[in-house]
This record gives structure tokens, C-alpha cells and sequence, in this order.
């Protein structure tokens, strides 16, 4: 298929609140990481995506405090998202 020319991110707000209840201002609250794990989850559920085992919760823990690093990092000025 063609590639879209909407950013994920934008693909990502829109499905958090059109298919998982989400309201704009939660999505604004809500840890990255911990929106692309509700996203794949429900994804998972409709049968469009498989995620194979092997996600501890270890290793998630630790994605999260990278992913909330980054997004403070952001907010803060010192990284820049386009």
C-alpha cells in the first residue's frame, strides 16, 4: 500500500481515542510508551497485530523510564520532535 503521509504519533491520538475511548486530554497525559502498548494491545485483540511472548515486565519497566525520560527531555526543550 501507500505510505501515509500523517505522522504516526497523529495515526497513534486518533486510534487512542476513536477505538480505545481515550479523550484528547488523557492522551496528553498519558506516558508514549504506555499508549503504544494500548494500541498494540487492542490491535492485538482486533487481530490485526501478533506480539510474540517474551515482553517481561523487567524490560518493560525499564522502557517505560526511557520513554518518560525522553518525554521530559522534550518538554524541557533539549530534544526536539518534529
Amino acid at each position: 500500500g501507500e505510505a501515509s503521509g500523517v505522522p504516526f504519533g497523529q495515526r497513534l491520538r486518533v486510534a487512542l481515542i476513536s477505538k480505545l475511548g481515550y479523550n484528547p486530554e488523557s492522551v496528553n497525559r498519558t506516558p508514549y510508551l504506555r499508549a503504544l502498548w494500548d494500541y498494540i494491545a487492542w490491535a492485538e485483540g482486533e487481530g490485526i497485530v501478533s506480539v510474540p511472548a517474551g515482553v517481561d515486565d523487567e524490560t518493560e519497566a525499564d522502557l517505560m523510564r526511557k520513554a518518560e525520560e525522553f518525554g521530559k527531555a522534550v518538554q524541557e526543550g533539549r530534544v526536539k520532535v518534529a
